[in-house]
């Protein structure tokens, strides 16, 4: 994607942490994997016998898409929980797209759900990493740092798909909230 290439470089040129560059990333991760959710929709779209036509369905996953980087919590929040129960084979990214929205509209026990119903049904599923960072992200606003730095080390501690300068970042909010 090319807006994730001038994401990157805005990055390289401009990293200094905090919201704008967790924003970049948000939106990076959620360009990401919505290329990957609508690259799997192709071969399956013939498949389909739901309520709402394939193409349907893609248009609202972009909606969507768009409703979380809006900042349109409550919209997304709603199109996420429409598709949840029409897609089977990508339901772990529709969670975690439910979570962001969540996320965004501060509703943060519902995002910790999504995100641990995630981690026990796709335990191997590529946004694994991402649902964990942003499990620890909402534990953090939660005022739950010793939960938080638990989830931020665990991804610290093994390869992982999240950058080592953002756990590092996290792991420093935690040290900061408890005042060390």
């Amino acid at each position: 994607f090319s807006a994730q290439r001038a994401a990157a470089k805005f990055m390289k040129k401009n990293h200094r942490g905090g919201a704008a560059h967790g924003e970049i990333y948000i939106t990076m991760t959620m360009q990401r994997y919505a290329g990957l959710m609508l690259a799997a929709l192709l071969p399956i779209a013939a498949q389909a016998s739901e309520t709402l036509s394939p193409q349907e369905k893609r248009m609202r996953l972009r909606e969507g898409v768009a409703q979380i980087e809006q900042k349109n919590a409550g919209a997304a929040i709603q199109t996420f929980q429409t598709l949840l129960p029409q897609y089977g084979v990508i339901e772990e990214y529709l969670r975690y797209f439910l979570a962001q929205a969540y996320v965004g509209d501060a509703k943060y026990q519902e995002a910790l759900a999504e995100l641990e119903q995630i981690r026990r049904a796709f335990p191997t599923s590529p946004i694994c990493d991402d649902a964990q960072w942003l499990a620890a992200n909402a534990l953090m606003k939660l005022q739950r740092p010793a939960d938080a730095l638990a989830e931020y080390q665990a991804l610290a501690s093994r390869a992982t798909t999240i950058a080592q300068g953002d756990l590092l970042y996290g792991i420093g909010q935690v040290a900061m909230q408890a005042g060390n």
